[in-house]
Order: C-alpha cells, then sequence, then structure tokens
C-alpha cells in the first residue's frame, strides 16, 4: 500500500509538471521514424555535379533557417484537426508510462485507463477517417506561412536573381523537397513494388523536408478514399517501447491516385503519392527524423539522386517539358514554363550541428521577383 502510494505521489507530481512545461502545439507529436544514413544523405557536392569532396567546411552555415514561425497559419497545416485528440492522448498515456518507468514503477494499473481512452480514439479515427472525411476547409498555402532564415544564413547571397515571375504566385501548389533526403525503397522481401493495378512500380520515402509536417492536411482537402493500418511499438532511446496496445504508428494509404511530379535534371516524372505514416509519439533518437514519413510510387526507373523536388500543382497536366539551370555547384534553378524566367530555387549547403558538420537545403518560389522559402531540409543531428 505504501509503494502504490508513493508511486501515485510521484505521478501527480510529475503530470503537475508536465501540464505546465510541454508544448501545447500538437505539431510536435507529428513523427515518422526514418533513420538517415550516408545512403540517404548525399555529399552536397554530389547533388549538384555528381562528384563528391571533402571541402564541407567551405559551405557551414550557408543554410541558417529552423522551421516556419509557430503561429496560426503553421498550426492550421500542421495539425491535422481529426488526428489532434488521438495524438494527444496517446502522448499523455505514453508519457505517464515513462514518468512511472524513471521512478521505477510498472503498476499497469495507473497507465491502462489512459491507454484504454488513446486505444478508442485510434479505433475511432479509423472508423471516421475509412468512413471518408468530408474535404478540409479553409487550409492555408504554403506561401502564408511565415519563414525566416536566421541572421547568419547566406543563401540570399548565393541565389540568382529572381526575374518577375507569377507561376506560382497565388500558392496554389504543394511542394516537398527532394535529394538529398529522399531515398528508394526495397520490401521486405526484394519483391517488386506494384500499383493497384498490379504494374511495377518504384516506391521513395521521405520524412525530413519540413512540409512532410503539413503535407497531409493538404492530402485532406478534398474528399479522399483511404485505408488506415497501424506500425509496431516505436523504440525509445533508454526507455521500453512506445505502443498503444501494440500501435506505435497510423497509416494512411490513398486508394485513389494522388498525382505528384517528381521534378528531375531530366523532365517531369508522373509520381503519387502512396500512404503517409505518422508515429503516435516522438522517437526522440539520434539520427531519426521526428515528422511524417511519405511514400511515393512513380513507373519510371529512377535514381534517388536525380528527385530534385516534389511538385503538386492544382493540375498535373500542365506541366511539361522544362529547363534546369545551374548557376552554381550549390544552386539549381527550373524554369517550369520555359518563359526563361527561374520559377523555382535550391540552394544546398551545411550547417552547423552538435554532432559536427550536417546537410541542410532550402527551396524557393519565385513570387513576383521575390525568392520566398517553400521547404526546407537539414539532416538529423546524430548527438
Amino acid at each position: 500500500m505504501k509503494n502504490t502510494f508513493r508511486t501515485l505521489t510521484f505521478l501527480l507530481c510529475t503530470l503537475a509538471l508536465a501540464n505546465c512545461n510541454r508544448p501545447k502545439d500538437t505539431s510536435e507529436v507529428l513523427t515518422a521514424d526514418s533513420t538517415v544514413t550516408d545512403s540517404t544523405v548525399a555529399n552536397t557536392n554530389s547533388i549538384i555535379d555528381g562528384t563528391e569532396t571533402n571541402d564541407t567546411e567551405e559551405y557551414r552555415d550557408i543554410v541558417a533557417y529552423f522551421g516556419a514561425t509557430e503561429d496560426s497559419i503553421q498550426a492550421a497545416l500542421a495539425n491535422f484537426g481529426p488526428l489532434r485528440e488521438t495524438l494527444t492522448l496517446s502522448q499523455r498515456a505514453i508519457y505517464i508510462e515513462d514518468s512511472l518507468e524513471m521512478a521505477g514503477s510498472t503498476d499497469t494499473l495507473i497507465t491502462a485507463p489512459y491507454k484504454a481512452r488513446a486505444y478508442k480514439a485510434i479505433l475511432a479515427y479509423k472508423k471516421r477517417i475509412e468512413a471518408g472525411l468530408p474535404a478540409q476547409t479553409n487550409v492555408p498555402s504554403l506561401l502564408q506561412l511565415n519563414r525566416i532564415p536566421e541572421i547568419r544564413d547566406s543563401t540570399a547571397n548565393i541565389l540568382p536573381q529572381a526575374g518577375n515571375s507569377t507561376l506560382l504566385a497565388d500558392g496554389n501548389f504543394f511542394f516537398v523537397g527532394g535529394a538529398p533526403f529522399i531515398s528508394a525503397m526495397t520490401s521486405e522481401d526484394n519483391t517488386t513494388y506494384a500499383s493497384p493495378t498490379g504494374k511495377p512500380e518504384l516506391r521513395f520515402t521521405t520524412s525530413i523536408p519540413e512540409n512532410t509536417n503539413f503535407i497531409l492536411t493538404h492530402c485532406f482537402r478534398r474528399k479522399e478514399a483511404v485505408k488506415i493500418s497501424f506500425g509496431p511499438p516505436l523504440s525509445s532511446y533508454d526507455l521500453g517501447p512506445h505502443d498503444i496496445h501494440g500501435i506505435g504508428s497510423i497509416r494512411h494509404e490513398f486508394v485513389n491516385h494522388i498525382p505528384v511530379i517528381f521534378l528531375t535534371p531530366h523532365g517531369p516524372v508522373p509520381a503519387r503519392i502512396v500512404s503517409i505514416k505518422t508515429n503516435l509519439f516522438p522517437n526522440e533518437l539520434p539520427c531519426v527524423s521526428d515528422q511524417p514519413f511519405v511514400e511515393f510510387a512513380c513507373f519510371q526507373y529512377l535514381n534517388e539522386v536525380d528527385i530534385l523536388a516534389i511538385y503538386m500543382p492544382e493540375s498535373t497536366t500542365a506541366v511539361g517539358e522544362y529547363n534546369i539551370d545551374r548557376p552554381d555547384r550549390s544552386v539549381w534553378t527550373a524554369d517550369l514554363n520555359n518563359d526563361g524566367i527561374a520559377d523555382i530555387a535550391c540552394v544546398s549547403g551545411t550547417s552547423g550541428g552538435a554532432s559536427g558538420i550536417i546537410s541542410a537545403v532550402l527551396w524557393f518560389a519565385n513570387i513576383r521577383g521575390t525568392w520566398k522559402i517553400i521547404d526546407a531540409g537539414i539532416e538529423p543531428d546524430c548527438t
């Protein structure tokens, strides 16, 4: 009885501290378990010209950007409303379980009701999404995000002068950065992936670009048919596996074709979004991204380093041949409508991380003669 009282006292103190200290912005709980390896993050120079060098010191702090301002626009994109309660309840249950474990207790009677509520919310979310969610309204565009680089960021000194382009000015598109933060997938049994019609296809995944936090909300701007499945428990840094009755993540597989365009040096490649996986709680592991895990597919053979970006215009039929220019080995630009004015630009560099120099990339859209950040990717720090 004394031990139970002591455990309850510790737990109440822990919960009081948690309510004061834990962030209220549930965008922080949208996670994915994608480990970054040498094959995932290519050398900065090899992205541009296919060569490899070791002179990364030259590029230190070219990119100094750490995410969009956490305001109402950012929250509207990052917090997919129907999923918010499920993530909140799941995180609360795991946080309580971790707190008890750190106190040396394994009293499941305390955690059971919290996990039961979270599990009920997970099943309700699956039922709601698979029944068909109405189109989400008032979804902001990427251009409405307030993305301000740090004062030491030097990408503005490297970007070419922007002409007066209006192609992307209405914001009616979505965009996800590509190389070096996209990886080819291999099936567990080494068989070829196939489309819903049985045609062989390649699969690619990414979870590092900032816009992976916003893509789930964007995809539900229209009513989509979705199948929900669950992933296994997630590993943690110094505690036991994290799960809600064996569930560690929620995978949204889109039944209908959600088209995207892979922007490559060789021209546009039609592709589609296969799924978006969201972890129920952060891994908080070194070298691992804590963002949604997005899976793409295409029929054409591609090397992962050739996928410069993923472009989602309102009508993909409008994307024809375009011109890729490389004015500098750390920069590429794309003129999407061949009017002689670059519409998209990318600066690849490095940034100083706790574990050393890490890869960092910014992608820009030309909005009426001004380069505006539309995505960012920073290699997870291995500390």
